[in-house]
């Protein structure tokens, strides 16, 4: 299976907000898979994708141990889940 890499907007903006996990030297080459994780790991950030139909939707969460509530935002009417995934990211990070 071959990953798909994030776009060079969200590439830039993953090192802005300090994404430096171990990847290839340029922007480009930091997969999807990859930056979720990190976003889930260090940054409290769950990221998951549903299909609904023959589109795809985008939730996001940022869990806080600190409440109990947490805020969760969803993205619909993605065509594919690489799609929907790279919008993810996307706001994700926007929330950091």
């Amino acid at each position: 299976m071959k990953e798909t890499l994030v776009s060079l907007e969200i590439a830039k903006l993953a090192k802005e907000k300090g994404f430096n996990w171990e990847c290839d030297f340029r922007y480009s080459i930091i997969p999807q898979n990859l930056l979720q994780k990190w976003l889930r790991d260090v940054h409290n950030i769950y990221l998951w994708l549903t299909p609904g139909g023959k589109k795809w939707s985008a939730f996001y969460c940022i869990e806080d141990p600190s409440v109990t509530s947490h805020r969760l935002s969803r993205i619909k009417g993605q065509n594919t889940y690489e799609e929907a995934l790279e919008i993810g990211l996307l706001e994700s990070l926007k929330l950091i």
